[in-house]
């Protein structure tokens, strides 16, 4: 026992290490207590013998061990985080090279580049360093199981990872990591991988090759589109895609029948897929920030779901198949466009947290009272009037937020919450808060009603034994009931923004009251027990900070003395017109902010001089380049100026020249035969159309007699059809009728040869008659086919004559067209002869006159 108590005094006077001081040992004890030394931090190893230490891993407590008593070790297979003395050591690290299986440290004391050495190695650790890059020698270290590379600085991971077939876990969180290497897909037996908040922006094409894949995360990245493969990955359990730029989701996802938590929040996801009901294990699905506006109607199958977040989309109904997901506990439905709620939201029973703030409700359906399990309730930031008298049976209902709506009243409904632990109801429009709604309020811990117009508060205050926290700032509230010192438990009061002008003496009793703001009220005077006592505990011992600034508090000499001898445990005390000295260490203290923030400003200032300085030279040069242009524009407009007026000009010498021609007797000459012959022509152009029309008339006249004849011909032929046909059978029965005339004629023959007697018999009757009918119906049929075959080509006849017809009635109209076209054309000379008589007449106007002689 002296042994162990001197060791460590001999090291602290000597600073030797502890592999010498155990060379010098001849003891050969285990070591099974914990030592503390000068130059070593801990040494602990369960029992080994000093010289044959058998260690499985080293870390700090063994860092200064000798390289002599490390090269007896062959059991080594871990090098910790903190073996940084061992892990310089070239020549113990080259004998264990062979045998390390795990390397475990937060910083890089091992040359990366005699990785490939370390041939056994099974689990790689290089996280929480500042890598920038990895060797290229993974495929010499074939039997890695898990690499972790969180909390680097890899841009790009090397291509030989591929080669791990064997490797179950990769970590490369927190990197810069753009992309994948293609040659990962090879890693078959990969199950958890790790990628989120780096840079990438796609996987490898054939990612549907990890078909041992159970965890995937890659959230915060810039993903746009999983590869088609991605639907082969059957088997994973959680996917988490948050954070990307993802516009649509593969309907392969759903017959992912592991699948247990899908978290896709903050995409640009505007449909589901329709078959998203099919993952009948789904337990989680995070769709917030989004732009959902409806869900799949198979959503009401996942029948297994827990959570279901849809805040942030553009919902503006609650969809009602969420009403059959029967087992659902936690509903996020917050800052939507949702203005009223289904009434069959009761049907979510087992419903323990319901999110609704940030909408547009109104009102809340009755319903809302069956969901008995519910625990949490948001209703913030909305426009409620009033809360349904229902929510008195949500008997487990421990959180409620109800501020910033329009509430008039305290709900009376909440009363009943005997297990209410937190009331936020701040930011409505309350004048009072009854004396029944807060009696039954036993639980409750939190209550913040600030910003309301609440003039008085009740006496049952006093029964919330349990209130730890009561915000009523920013009120009307003039007066605070004696039962306010019965609240033992309260730690926190917040009074601001009041009309408050004393504080009862009660208060002292509030033996936990940690933070008492009392500032901008009419306080005048403090109660006695804001001061000390000779020899007596402070009543208010437990405060930390005081808020009493913008009250006006008189008698400041008195006030002066007692406040300095509060209790040591005040950190704070805000007090205004009461000390002289607290003041003026605040006044310094301000001013000293006030000359920090000035400098701040100066600092701003003069960065946006610099700005203004910038952005007044950018316009400088703008207005030059503006300038310029303007001058070029301003050119260009007094050239089209100049061409305008000079177009101008000759307009009205064209006009007063065409003037003074129309004046002279040869244009009128010209005039008058012009306008005969613009008459002529009219007139011809009109003839030419009435025979135009004339021939279309007639051409679709022929036209219509003929496919009347073409309809009347088939029609004759199908009759004749019909003739023959009746005539055929006219015959077969002719024929029949001469059958059985011939039979009856043998049988007569018959009969006289056997008496022997020849007797001349006339033929029978019938076949007579028979024979009579056949001929009269074969004639009867011939004279009809015939009438029929005539009269059809008698019609086809007619046709023809009515077709030559419209055919001469076209020729004449082509003909009458022709001379039209003809008169137009002789017509034309003459016009033109009176268009150059116009000119000439007008070029003998505009010639001068000669002068006259008035010499005598």
């Amino acid at each position: 026992m002296k042994l162990f108590v001197l060791i460590p005094l001999f090291l602290f006077f000597y600073q030797a290490t502890f592999g010498q001081v155990f060379d010098s040992l001849e003891l050969k004890t285990a070591l099974d207590r914990k030592y503390v030394f000068t130059s070593l931090r801990l040494a602990l190893e369960k029992p080994n013998e000093v010289y044959k230490l058998k260690l499985r891993g080293l870390n700090e407590r063994l860092r200064d061990i000798d390289d002599e008593v490390l090269l007896l070790q062959d059991s080594i297979n871990t090098l910790r985080s903190s073996s940084r003395r061992v892990m310089g050591r070239e020549k113990i690290i080259a004998r264990w090279d062979a045998k390390i299986k795990t390397i475990n440290r937060s910083k890089s004391y091992y040359n990366l580049d005699s990785l490939h050495k370390l041939t056994r190695l099974v689990h790689l650790d290089l996280a929480y360093n500042e890598l920038e890059s990895l060797p290229d020698v993974f495929h010499k270290i074939p039997n890695l199981r898990k690499i972790n590379l969180d909390n680097n600085k890899l841009s790009n991971l090397p291509s030989s990872l591929g080669s791990l077939k064997y490797l179950e876990e990769l970590y490369i969180q927190k990197n810069k990591l753009a992309t994948l290497p293609q040659e990962m897909e090879k890693m078959v037996s990969l199950k958890t991988i790790l990628a989120n908040n780096n840079q990438i922006d796609s996987f490898p094409l054939e990612m549907g090759h990890w078909k041992q894949l159970e965890i995937l995360r890659a959230d915060s990245n810039r993903i746009q589109v999983l590869p088609e493969s991605f639907s082969q990955l059957k088997k994973l359990r959680l996917i988490m895609l948050s954070n990307n730029n993802l516009t649509e989701i593969t309907a392969g996802i759903c017959a992912f029948k592991n699948l247990q938590e899908l978290y896709l929040d903050n995409n640009s996801i505007a449909l589901l897929p329709k078959n998203i009901g099919l993952l009948s294990k789904l337990r989680v699905l995070q769709l917030s920030g989004n732009q959902l506006s409806t869900l799949p109607t198979s959503i009401g199958l996942n029948q297994g779901l827990r959570t279901l977040n849809l805040a942030a989309n553009n919902l503006t109904v609650v969809p009602k198949d969420i009403i059959q997901l029967v087992n659902l506990q936690h509903l996020y439905l917050e800052r939507n466009l949702i203005s009223q709620l289904p009434r069959s939201i009761g049907l979510l029973s087992q419903l323990e947290a319901l999110h609704l703030e940030n909408n547009d409700l109104t009102t809340i359906p009755p319903s809302i009272g069956l969901l008995e399990k519910l625990e949490l309730l948001h209703l913030d930031n909305n426009k409620l009037t009033v809360v349904p008298n229902s929510m008195s049976t949500l008997k487990n209902l421990q959180v409620c937020y109800l501020q910033n709506n329009q509430l008039k009243e305290f709900p009376t409904s909440l009363a009943k919450l005997k297990k209410l632990e937190v009331l936020f109801i701040h930011e409505n429009q309350l004048t009072s808060i009854p004396d029944s709604c807060v009696s039954g309020l036993v639980n409750l811990q939190t209550l913040s009603a600030n910003n309301n117009r609440i003039s008085e508060l009740p006496d049952s205050l006093g029964r919330l034994k349990n209130l730890k926290r009561l915000f009523l700032s920013h009120n009307q509230i003039a007066k605070l009931p004696s039962s306010i010192g019965t609240l033992k438990n309260l730690m926190i009061l917040s009074l601001d923004h009041n009309l408050l002008t004393e504080i009862p003496n009660e208060i002292g009793a509030l033996e936990n009251i940690t933070y008492l703001f009392l500032k901008d009220n009419q306080i005048a005077t403090l109660p006695p027990c804001f001061y000390k006592e000779k020899n007596v505990r402070h009543p208010l011992f437990s405060l930390r900070q005081l808020e009493l600034t913008r009250n006006p508090i008189g008698n400041k000499k008195r006030n002066r003395l007692k406040l300095r001898k509060l209790g040591p445990d005040y950190a704070t005390i805000y007090i205004s017109e009461a000390d002289s000295y607290l003041r003026a260490a605040s006044e310094a203290k301000r001013a000293e902010e006030q000359a920090k923030r000035a400098a701040i400003k100066a600092k701003e200032a003069e960065a946006r001089a610099k700005d203004a300085a910038i952005a007044a030279a950018e316009a400088k040069a703008k207005a030059k380049e503006a300038e310029a242009k303007a001058k070029e524009a301003a050119a260009l407009a007094k050239e089209a100026e100049v061409e305008a007026q000079e177009a101008k000009e000759k307009a009205i010498e064209a006009k007063a020249k065409a003037e003074e021609a129309i004046g002279t007797p040869e244009a009128k000459q010209a005039e008058a035969k012009a306008k005969e012959a613009e008459a002529k022509a009219k007139e011809a152009e009109a003839r030419a159309k009435e025979t135009a029309a004339a021939a279309a008339e007639a051409e679709a006249f022929a036209k219509a007699r003929v496919a009347d004849a073409l309809s009347k011909e088939l029609a004759a032929i199908a009759r004749a059809k019909e003739a023959a046909r009746l005539a055929k059978e006219a015959k077969e029965k002719a024929e029949e009728a001469a059958r059985l005339a011939k039979e009856a004629k043998d049988r007569a023959k018959g009969n006289r040869s056997k008496k022997g007697v020849e007797v001349q018999t006339p033929e029978p009757i019938d076949a007579k008659e028979a024979a009579l009918r056949k001929a009269e119906a074969e004639a009867r049929a011939k004279a009809r086919a015939n009438a029929k075959i005539i009269a059809a080509e008698m019609r086809i006849k007619v046709a023809e004559l009515r077709i030559a017809v419209a055919e001469k009635r076209i020729d004449q109209a082509k003909k009458v067209t022709t001379k039209a076209e003809d008169k137009a054309n002789k017509i034309a000379p003459e016009v033109e002869e009176v268009e150059v008589e116009v000119d000439e007449a007008t070029e003998k106007k505009k010639a001068p006159k000669p002068k006259k002689d008035t010499t005598k």
